[in-house]
Formats: C-alpha cells, structure tokens, sequence
C-alpha cells in the first residue's frame, strides 16, 4: 500500500511540474509589417503592436540606442542599460498633452540595412525599473519571452514596434517635472547588422482617457470616499 502511495505521489508530482514547465515556456512574437498587435502579456508587458505611421510622432525621449544615449549596435548581440530621471519622461508627457495615465508606450526603432523588410533583430531581452517616490522599485521584464521586428521602415526616425505597460498608478500624479527618481532600462538584442537600433518614449503613443472616462473614474473614486 506504502508503494502505490509513494507511486501516486510520484505521478502527482512530475506531472504538476510538467504543467508548470508548460505554462513557463518561451514564446517569441513577430512584428514584420507594422498591422500586428499582441494584446496578451508578453512578459510582464501589456502589449506589443506594430506602428504603421511614416514617423514616431509627438514628443520624443531617447531612451536606450540613440546617438546620444549608449549604444545597441554592435553585429551579432550586444547588451546595454541607461538609467534617466523621472521628470525627463514626465516632461514628454507633459508637452504632448498628457494630463493622466497609468500606461507608458515605448517605440523601437529599426536602423538595418537592406530592403525593405529583408532584415531583423530580436529583442532577447527588456527590464524596464521604476523608483518610487515612497520607496520601492516596480520592474518589468519581458523573460522569458522575446520579439522579433522586421525592418519594414527604413532609418531610425520611424518606430517599427510600439511595447506598452501597465504601471498599476497614474504616472503624471506619482511624478513631476522636478522628479528624480530613477527610471532604468536594460536590453540585449541579437541578430543586428549595422547601426544604431533605438528605444524611445513617445507622447503620441500613450492614449489621452476620454473626458467621460474621466469623469466616471472621478465620481467612481467620489462614490468610494463617501462610503
């Protein structure tokens, strides 16, 4: 009876761990000509959509891979990280007419050559750190999971993939233009094959709430207080 116990909890055990392995699987999403958009989690990530326009509009902040943040752009792989405070990303926002939201869009712009849809990189890895003004860190990592982005614009002015997340609080209420709490991000790319590949953040990708979001979410909150 001891045998069939221990035989049973055996079984139990190795098929709960094969289902957890299961569900921890890997799965890569592919932007190739800028119509697709991923609305389940990617990682930690809300959503990955492909950026149709011919630019990255609005306001813009270079975040990682620019001329003037560190490089992604060595051949083969390359890692690196860039650490901005707050108020930078709040002052985007800010001029492009922001007023409130608890998502953060980011572009990632392409700067292969070749034709037209011919090249790609994958993005292996993104962690992305906010500091809170009370303490505390909320980090977002897009492990295990990847992306691949074809290079269906040419130059780095034009955002191929738009990466969203969800911060769980309204950021232009949690921070200021005066603001020096650090944000950080850190990424390894693979498959590039010259120049540089660029992160940004764009006003005009964050969605401005509708006046009468608004004023549902403020009476909701009203509603509550009075309780």
């Amino acid at each position: 009876m001891k045998f069939l116990t221990v035989c049973f909890i055996a079984v139990f055990v190795l098929t709960t761990a094969s289902c957890w392995l299961a569900g921890q699987s890997a799965a890569t999403v592919v932007v190739q000509d800028g119509t697709e958009q991923y609305t389940t989690n990617i990682g930690d990530y809300a959503e990955v959509a492909g950026n149709v326009a011919a630019s990255s509009p609005g306001q813009v902040l270079e975040i990682l891979g620019g001329p003037s943040t560190p490089p992604l752009q060595t051949n083969g792989s390359e890692s690196n990280s860039n650490t901005i405070a707050m108020g930078a990303l709040w002052d985007v926002m800010n001029a492009g007419g922001i007023t409130a939201t608890s998502r953060l869009s980011f572009g990632f712009a392409l700067n292969e050559s070749g034709p037209v849809g011919s090249n790609w990189i994958m993005i292996t890895e993104l962690d992305m750190s906010f500091d809170r003004p009370g303490g505390g860190i909320d980090t977002f990592s897009l492990s295990p999971d990847s992306i691949q982005i074809y290079n269906y614009h040419q130059g780095q002015n034009t955002s191929e993939a738009i990466i969203a997340l969800e911060l769980g609080f309204d950021f232009m209420t949690e921070y200021s233009s005066a603001s020096i709490e650090d944000f950080t991000i850190f990424s390894t790319i693979e498959s590039t094959s010259d120049w540089f590949e660029l992160y940004i953040l764009s006003s005009a990708f964050t969605e401005i709430p509708e006046p009468s979001l608004l004023l549902a979410l403020g009476l909701g909150l009203l509603s509550l207080r009075r309780r």
